[in-house]
């Protein structure tokens, strides 16, 4: 009978114990069995991809982990374990658009750009818009307010309506097709892009012959509105 020498016994348990480690990292960042809502045929999605859309009964869907529709901004801070830079856009027409911009995340392989759209009373931003540390010119003759350390906190508690996602490479539109399939719609934006539409996903995606695309997700049951607003915007 062989006996392990108290130092090799030392060793092995060393080894086991960083082979535990590596097995539950690989476990938790393993997007094909991150725990989430069921898709329609029941299965567990891949929340961390941008392919994988989550469409559940009370109208809402789920990618990147963020339940679009439910999740609050503090709840996707911790998701993906990035805090945002909250910001009001005050258009030249007197809009409001609240966004909370995570910058560049890193999800199944790809890097890209992640913007979220918040949900703010009239009241919440009328005090935002008084309270602001600064004002910056933005886009499109757009006004960008800078919130106070109050509004901020106030602004993570908010609930995320859409979710925008820019890849850092180019992804061509036969790529886009496999992943999600025939699009319903084609919306032809000028001579180089071209609006896909996907109402039972929730998605648009702008295809660019000679830039980024564009992945916005929106709950299915806004998909209408937003659709309707993107027509105006082209009369």
């Amino acid at each position: 009978m062989s006996i392990t020498k108290p130092a090799t016994a030392g060793i092995l348990l060393k080894v086991m114990a960083i082979a535990l480690v590596l097995l539950g990292a690989f476990l938790m960042f393993s997007g094909t069995e991150e725990v989430g809502p069921e898709g329609a045929n029941g299965k567990k999605v891949g929340w961390f991809t941008p392919w994988d859309i989550t469409i559940n009964k009370d109208g809402t869907s789920g990618v990147f982990g963020i339940v679009i529709g439910r999740t609050i901004v503090n709840s996707a801070m911790r998701t993906l374990n990035m805090e945002p830079e909250i910001s009001v856009f005050k258009s030249r027409a007197g809009g409001f658009t609240v966004e909370a911009y995570f910058g560049r995340v890193r999800v199944a392989g790809l890097t890209g750009t992640l913007i979220a759209n918040l949900e703010a009373g009239d009241a919440w931003l009328a005090e935002a818009e008084k309270t602001a540390v600064k004002r910056e010119n933005a886009q499109n003759g757009a006004i960008k307010i800078i919130l106070s350390s109050v509004s901020y906190r106030s602004a993570m508690l908010m609930t995320i309506t859409a979710l925008t996602y820019i890849p850092s490479v180019n992804l061509d539109a036969d790529m886009v097709r496999g992943r999600f399939g025939e699009p319903v719609e084609k919306i032809t934006l000028n001579d180089n892009s071209e609006q896909w539409l996907y109402p039972d996903k929730g998605l648009l995606v702008a295809i660019n012959k000679k830039g980024k695309e564009i992945f916005e997700y929106v709950r299915p049951a806004d998909f209408d509105k937003i659709a309707q607003q993107l027509a105006r915007e082209l009369r």
